[in-house]
């Protein structure tokens, strides 16, 4: 008898069990026990997980009111709005925060071999502040356990198994977990297409009228809730791939802690992997689509053709063949009866007044296949490199004429720049008043959302906009630039003319964040 085999995952087992035990141990409770505890408990667990599905969050307010409609429409049981209050404070703060300590369940491990106590919460509080806490107006939300219980349930595993790992996801993100948040993704992406498989098969059942007319009804329930359930999950992806974006903006901004930059090649595969997921759940929408269709089409086949005897082959053989990768013998036995291999053989002798064909041969041409050199696209890439290098290096110098006159300024026009520029060089003042390189470049720095005077990693520069990594190598170039801080630049009233008769707004460069103090 191998002990270890039939062992294995023993403690794992019990722990799983242990979260059961602080529903079950609210039969047990002294406390309003003419209540049913254990199904208010659980029923209090289940609309928390609603709430949290749809980003709303629990309040001390909606679970008092949901606790006394729960009762009285399923108990008959009717308490007043204080009543209710004390009844939800005992039930949710004394028996499912175990006031604030963790349940605890104790066994013996054949693991171990020894005596353990396994902790564990139900819920907490969801941006706990002392205020709130005092005034009674906290909002709760599940934790991971909480999650984990409520995946054993029947119909949330079943049923929502996307929305609630989904939900799983989301919490290790903001906990900073990346390598629990990637496994989520993964498993999102297996749910999906398990989803994606089982619609498929239903389809084909519906194709071969396996269902028949008095389930229709039932699958067009099923079809609806299912459509709403994606609909749920497909605002659930965005908001998660925003909290992904949002990591990767804080990065780049230098806002992430010295854990959470580690973690960045791990952000990156979970930014791919949310992608492709939210790439598969879109076909959901498709494949049902195609459900639809095929429920419509084959309720009215089935009306159509209620007394007819014949055989859909397309429909019925061929579809279900491919469907299910039938071997080559049972391919034989439907294709025999129609094409028989050996055709009988007969002599009719009216054959030799028929017409004559002439058979042709055709011959075939040769393609010819464009042979790449390998020297002209090395040649073309090099050319593109060195106008990316031009325009890198134009976009610098730009900059320098522009922002470098604020080390000794508080503002400055940019026709008091250019007129400087005129009177110590005349010929690159007309260079880039004759060209559209310069008027362009101004608008792109008005419209710039990056206004800052700091110093970035080479590393983040190469994954920058193309004028906030110019921007950030002048300041390496000039460092008295960081203690300014920020820089605005805005249009006024003024009109500048240039040589060429061509015009342009003026604009004002100033120290300072203007910005961020109009939008206040």
């Amino acid at each position: 008898m191998n002990l270890e085999r039939i062992l294995q995952g023993f403690d794992e087992r019990m722990r799983n069990i242990a979260v059961f035990s602080s529903i079950i141990n609210l039969q047990g409770k002294t406390r309003y026990s003419e209540y049913p505890n254990e199904s208010a408990g659980l029923a209090t667990l289940l609309f928390i997980l609603d709430n949290m599905l749809s980003n709303t969050p629990t309040t001390t307010e909606s679970l008092t009111m949901f606790l006394q409609t729960l009762l009285s429409e399923r108990c008959d049981i009717h308490l007043s709005i204080e009543q209710a209050s004390e009844y939800r404070l005992v039930l949710v703060r004394e028996f499912l925060r175990n006031d604030g300590a963790p349940h605890k369940f104790s066994y013996y491990s054949f693991e171990a071999k020894s005596d353990e106590v396994y902790a564990f919460h139900l819920i907490e509080y969801d941006n706990l502040s002392i205020s709130e806490l005092k005034e009674d107006r906290s909002n709760i939300k599940l934790t991971d356990k909480g999650l984990e219980f409520l995946f054993k349930t029947k119909e949330m595993y079943n049923e929502l198994q996307i929305s609630i790992t989904q939900l799983y996801f989301k919490q290790q993100m903001l906990k900073g977990l990346f390598n629990e948040a990637l496994k989520a993704a993964i498993d999102m992406i297996g749910l999906i297409q398990s989803e994606k498989s089982k619609m498929r098969s239903l389809r084909s059942d519906i194709m071969r009228d396996a269902l028949g007319v008095s389930k229709r009804q039932e699958l067009e329930q099923r079809l609806s809730s299912a459509h709403d359930k994606m609909e749920r999950e497909r605002e659930m992806f965005r908001s998660l791939k925003g909290l992904v974006d949002e990591k990767l903006t804080s990065y780049y901004n230098g806002e992430l802690t010295e854990k959470e930059e580690k973690g960045l090649d791990l952000i990156h595969e979970i930014h791919r992997k949310i992608q492709d997921a939210m790439s598969i759940h879109e076909s959901l929408f498709e494949e049902k689509q195609r459900l639809q269709y095929a429920m419509t089409n084959a309720l009215e086949s089935l009306i159509l053709h209620a007394f007819s005897v014949k055989l859909n082959f397309e429909r019925e053989v061929l579809q279900e063949v491919v469907r299910t990768g039938s071997n080559l013998d049972a391919l034989k036995q439907i294709i025999n009866p129609l094409m028989p291999l050996r055709i009988p053989s007969y002599f009719n002798p009216a054959v030799i007044f028929s017409e004559q064909k002439r058979q042709v041969r055709k011959q075939e041409r040769e393609i010819e296949v464009p042979v790449v050199d390998e020297d002209l696209i090395l040649q073309i890439e090099m050319e593109e490199k060195e106008k990316e290098r031009l325009r890198l290096e134009r976009i610098s110098r730009y900059l320098r004429i522009v922002l470098l006159p604020l080390l000794e300024n508080d503002k400055i026009h940019i026709s008091t720049v250019l007129d400087n520029l005129k009177e110590e060089n005349e010929k690159f003042y007309q260079e880039i008043t004759n060209q559209a390189h310069f008027c362009s470049f101004l608008v792109d720095l008005h419209q710039s959302d990056y206004n800052k005077f700091d110093r970035i990693k080479q590393e983040i520069q190469v994954h920058l906009p193309t004028l906030s990594r110019c921007l950030a190598q002048l300041v390496d170039e000039y460092p008295d630039l960081q203690p300014l801080g920020h820089f605005s630049f805005r249009p006024t009233d003024n009109i500048i003319t240039f040589d060429n008769g061509f015009k342009l707004s003026d604009f004002v460069v100033e120290r300072g964040d203007l910005y961020a103090i109009s939008k206040k």
